[in-house]
């Protein structure tokens, strides 16, 4: 299972413009991945069940408690680079899972 979110990378929405988008590989990693005219693009904030390079892996449920909380408040959580809170790069719009 994943999550995946539609985010808005536009200043004026509260993110830091779509040249914040993370410039690396991303691209050639994920051919199909994009950012259309609005910044908007869409991707998964994570993968269940997935062991990454550093040997974690996200079960599912893990985001459960927070989702609610923020699903009570009729918020989102922050979208950062690299988990790095003082590092907000977009607004997250919707989250599906």
């Amino acid at each position: 299972m994943t999550i995946p979110v539609c985010s808005n990378l536009l200043p004026e929405e509260g993110g830091a413009g779509p040249e914040a988008a993370p410039q690396s590989d991303s691209q050639s990693h994920n051919p199909g991945f994009s950012v259309d005219k609005r910044g908007y693009f869409e991707g998964y904030a994570s993968v269940f069940n997935v062991v990454d390079l550093h040997g974690d892996k996200v079960l599912p449920g893990a985001f459960g408690d927070s989702i609610q909380r923020h699903q009570r408040c009729n918020s989102f959580p922050k979208m950062l680079w690299q988990h790095q809170s003082h590092a907000e790069i977009g607004t997250i719009r919707l989250i599906i899972f």
